[in-house]
């Protein structure tokens, strides 16, 4: 072994220091925060008081390029394996779960898939909101 070989493993680890957990509280709520202000909105009232989204043209929405990118940067947050639900739910929470709710009634069918992605995924990471979103689904969709 050379001498050189201590110092050359010491260059190829990652100087990563602990995060302290005060910071990713912060982070994570500003996130969250940041992502509902974006996605949750009044939507405007519908020209087809009957829309049926089988059967009627949908109105798209017209921010739609901004708020795709908004939901794929918040999917790809919640699939990261760094993840931490744990911590995550704290801010996501029953309130949220229920704004996301209350978006399916918009007639753009690409929010509504998204939203049904987002949906399933929160209800997989989050075990604790697993009984309150089949109560709310129930509730609304029944």
């Amino acid at each position: 072994m050379s001498e050189g070989a201590p110092i050359s493993r010491a260059r190829s680890q990652p100087l990563f220091l602990p995060v302290p957990s005060h910071f990713i509280n912060n982070a994570l709520r500003f996130f969250v925060w940041k992502i509902s202000a974006n996605i949750f909105r009044t939507l405007p009232p519908s020209d087809n008081p009957e829309f049926d989204p089988e059967e009627d043209e949908p109105n798209l929405e017209a921010s739609w390029p901004h708020l795709q990118l908004v939901y794929e940067f918040f999917l790809r947050f919640l699939e990261s394996p760094d993840f931490q639900p744990a911590i995550a739910k704290r801010y996501i929470d029953q309130r949220f779960v229920l704004q996301l709710l209350e978006l399916f009634d918009s007639e753009d069918p690409r929010e509504r898939d998204f939203l049904k992605t987002v949906l399933h995924r929160v209800y997989g990471k989050f075990l604790g909101l697993r009984a309150f979103i089949r109560k709310q689904i129930t509730n609304i969709f029944l």
